[in-house]
């Protein structure tokens, strides 16, 4: 999740500039708010309720290839170090947390 994280940062903050400054509020308020998007998805039907919630991600594109490497790296990962079943809504939802917030900063001139 780190490495996947650090990503979503570098793709802010192309060689020579820093990434955009942001409120870690406005991480926790986006991290809140998609876990409970995440939660609600078992009463609108899985895979529909994820394809829409990816493609209203502010950067659509970003957060799926990062989703898609983020989860095959832990169904490869050696038992231990795989995340429970449980813990994947969360890790889901943290990714997008962290693209929304980057890119409502960048977007906003922080």
């Amino acid at each position: 999740m780190f490495q996947a994280a650090a990503w979503a940062i570098l793709c802010f903050a192309p060689r020579g500039t820093r990434p955009p400054e942001y409120a870690p509020e406005d991480l926790q308020d986006n991290l809140d708010r998609h876990v409970a998007e995440v939660g609600a998805w078992r009463d609108q039907g899985l895979d529909k309720a994820f394809s829409g919630w990816v493609e209203r991600s502010r950067q659509p594109e970003l957060l799926t290839m990062l989703l898609t490497l983020t989860l095959t790296w832990q169904e490869k990962a050696p038992p231990k170090f795989q995340a429970r079943p449980e813990a994947k809504a969360l890790l889901i939802a943290a990714l997008r947390a962290v693209v929304d917030t980057l890119d409502e900063a960048a977007r906003s001139g922080s």
